[in-house]
């Protein structure tokens, strides 16, 4: 191993390990991160291709686990003709119908309790349907998405110190490679 190298993997190091102590002023603490990217990791693990539900008639799916009520309501509102099926691989298609129905509703129970509904209360929406906001069953679900979207920042993080890192040293690199400067 070259001096230069070990120089290098120690600056690094060091980097990480501040990094990971302190967030830097730039930073956004915590990093912002979709709701609905949380919503994907409870239902499906990120799957699009995911079938849930097996045992009932009327089955989720794709990466948001959507059902035959919600493309009914979606098709009715668009004048569309999607079935759930079609979410099968369709991320696209999913993320559409999922983000409506939830937005949705939630302008609706906006509208008639004249008050913001928390997100905990926009996810549970999605859980439990039209009520989800105030149905016991949903808590959980909302618990789950909460610790999902930890997840996600914790991710965010990671990739954020990371490219710090690869910075600081394609700078150090740039800088012990430079051409020195001569006297005349």
């Amino acid at each position: 191993m070259t001096l230069k190298y070990i120089k290098n993997l120690l600056a690094a190091t060091i980097i990480v390990a501040i990094s990971s102590i302190h967030i830097q002023a730039d930073a956004t603490y915590p990093p912002k991160v979709k709701v609905i990217d949380a919503i994907a990791i409870v239902e499906s693990d990120r799957n699009p291709y995911e079938i849930g539900d097996k045992n009932l008639i009327n089955k989720a799916y794709g990466i948001y686990q959507i059902r035959k009520p919600v493309t009914n309501e979606y098709n009715a509102a668009h004048h569309t003709h999607y079935r759930p099926e079609d979410c099968l691989g369709n991320v696209e298609l999913s993320k559409k119908i999922c983000g409506w129905y939830d937005d949705h509703w939630v302008k609706y129970w906006q509208k008639h309790l004249k008050r913001q509904m928390t997100v905990s209360e926009k996810v549970r929406i999605w859980n439990g349907g039209p009520t989800g906001w105030k149905k016991k069953s949903t808590v959980q679900y909302a618990a789950k998405v909460y610790a999902a979207r930890d997840i996600l920042i914790e991710e965010k993080l990671r990739k954020e110190r990371l490219e710090r890192v690869r910075l600081e040293i394609a700078q150090q690199d740039a800088a012990n490679n430079a051409p020195a400067l001569t006297e005349r």
